[in-house]
């Protein structure tokens, strides 16, 4: 611990002087004499003001008692923030009437940190106190009215504790503990906050929260950090536990308010052992009870055959002639009817189930279209999703080549599509599968184009033949004389590029008529025709009332 010596004498008359200030001083802070001698400077007129007067009153009890001294004092210093010292010293009264104090002064600035960190901090985990947390959760509420982004406070208990404690002790209890830390912090992201409150009970707040579609996304990644057991020693120990929610700023305005109300959700959830989380409000509890529900319901989907191709049909938009086929994925759930993609796509790609889903719809569109290529039913291409999740396959090219060539499908008669946010986020493995599969006669279409805000430059680099205009524009094209410009100017660009435009989600005659005057090649939405089942489509497609290439609302 870094320190030095100095000397103060303090008169009859009352005026004090520094006879003696180490030059080490100097030397570590940049303050005070440089040498032995040098110093004419009152020294502690280094010290912080508010300190300054505070060591000046404990001189002057010291000297009136003859008492020993010893007080925290921080440092100004010429090389970086203040430095805390702690003076300790006993005064001698000499023969003149002079009283003395020789001086030691250490540098505690270190323990001020730790101490301060442990104010605020629990020992065991070293995470955030409630304290702490309660100073973040008010910083966040201001976030999330400023920015109108919902947040969650969670409570959670390691409900599992008690029962270690009890049959294995407390060490291996806070073994636990820390074991526990280590999941929640690997299935927040950095922005959130976690804190330890004692007893096996955590606070929560996750920031920037999409209340209004997957908002249990972050829910299910704890969970799923918490379905092994803890391997400790020879003996392994469930770590089960609990959640209460609540959304800020719904379910209250300040810290304390929906600290409380989490945990009122939390002890809801502790009464029902199948249903280990709750909602402070009721309804999003059966939403989020719906959706934690899938991923089990839709590795059963896999195996029961549950999942099914839908087929939405493509048009030229001048001659209205049917050009192509988008299949679409619908989960026939055996209580819930029809579920659509929204509900299940984005737990799949959380759990790795896109992957075999994703090569089920591969083959069962390549096999449909082979099937109505043979029986002479229709012979357009057949375009098919991929996920960021199958792109970071690193056998994916050659899969999609065995399925073309187990179906007997012509490259050139499949289509795949990648969203523009797969395409960036995943762009070295694009370019190399992309360019694979082009070469063997795959085109590539960039769906819901215009909601990421690529460069076009950066696209035009890549063997892409479509893009697809996000219906969000063509939604409002007929309203706003923006997006009209821009879907004209995409149009326009794609053209330039030797690309063609697919517009997505056309459900008006109004937004029919304006693709038509700005040359978008292609046209798909509800307007033209809905997506639907292979035996339904080859039914209309063959009726007398519905011939191929005509528009049916």
């Amino acid at each position: 611990m870094p320190g030095f010596v100095f000397r103060r004498v303090l008169a009859p008359d009352g005026s004090a002087t520094y006879p003696y200030v180490s030059p080490h001083v100097y030397r570590l802070y940049g303050v005070g004499p440089a040498k032995e001698g040098s110093g004419k400077r009152p020294f502690d007129e280094y010290f912080r003001a508010e300190d300054r007067q505070f060591f000046l009153d404990a001189m002057a009890l010291s000297a009136r008692d003859l008492t020993s001294l010893e007080v925290a004092v921080r440092l100004r210093t010429a090389k970086g923030p203040a430095k805390w010292l702690r003076i300790a010293s006993y005064p001698r009264k000499l023969a003149n009437g002079n009283i003395q104090w020789d001086c030691i002064a250490l540098d505690i600035t270190e323990a001020k940190a730790r101490e301060a960190h442990l104010s605020y901090h629990d020992s065991l985990t070293g995470l955030p106190n409630r304290a702490l947390f309660v100073n973040w959760l008010n910083h966040a509420l201001g976030r999330a009215q400023h920015l109108e982004s919902p947040a969650f406070v969670i409570a959670v208990e390691l409900t599992s504790l008690k029962g270690i404690r009890e049959s294995s002790g407390f060490d291996v209890g806070d073994a636990c503990i820390v074991e526990a830390t280590r999941r929640l912090q690997r299935a927040v992201r950095f922005a959130d906050t976690i804190a330890y409150t004692g007893g096996g009970g955590f606070l929560i707040v996750l920031v920037q929260v999409d209340k209004k579609s997957d908002f249990t996304a972050p829910l299910r990644a704890i969970k799923r950090q918490f379905e092994t057991r803890f391997d400790h020693g020879s003996q392994n120990f469930p770590l089960n536990i609990s959640m209460g929610i609540c959304v800020v700023p719904d379910d209250g305005d300040t810290a304390e308010a929906l600290i409380g109300n989490a945990t009122t959700a939390l002890n809801k959830a502790k009464e029902d052992a199948d249903r280990p989380y709750q909602f402070y409000n009721t309804q999003m509890t059966e939403r989020a009870v719906q959706r934690l529900g899938i991923d089990s319901e839709l590795r059963r989907a896999l195996d029961k055959h549950e999942l099914r191709l839908f087929y939405q049909p493509q048009y030229d938009s001048q001659t209205l002639e049917l050009v192509g086929l988008e299949a679409l994925m619908r989960w026939q759930h055996p209580d819930r009817g029809l579920v659509m993609p929204g509900e299940f796509i984005s737990v799949a790609e959380e759990t790795g189930l896109i992957v075999p889903m994703g090569e089920f719809a591969l083959r069962e569109a390549c096999a449909q279209a082979r099937d109505w290529q043979s029986r002479g039913v229709t012979d357009v291409p057949v375009s098919v999703n991929l996920s960021g999740v199958q792109l970071r396959q690193k056998n994916l090219g050659d899969r999609v080549l065995d399925i073309l060539a187990e179906t007997g499908l012509a490259p050139n008669r499949l289509k795949l599509e990648l969203t523009e946010s797969t395409i960036v986020d995943n762009a070295e493995a694009a370019a190399s599968m992309m360019k694979y599969l082009a070469d063997a006669g795959i085109e590539f279409a960039v769906d819901d184009f215009g909601i990421e805000h690529s460069a076009l430059s950066h696209l035009s680099r890549l063997p892409i033949k479509t893009l697809k205009v996000d219906y969000s524009f063509v939604s409002q094209m007929t309203k706003c004389r923006v997006h009209a410009a821009l879907v004209q100017a995409i149009v326009s660009m794609t053209h330039s590029m030797g690309m063609s435009v697919v517009a997505e989600g056309v459900e008006t005659q109004a937004e029919l008529s304006y693709l038509q005057a700005y040359q978008c090649d292609t046209l798909q939405g509800f307007l033209l025709n809905r997506p639907m089942p292979a035996e339904k489509f080859e039914a209309a497609l063959k009726a007398e009332g519905l011939k191929q290439g005509e528009v049916v609302a």
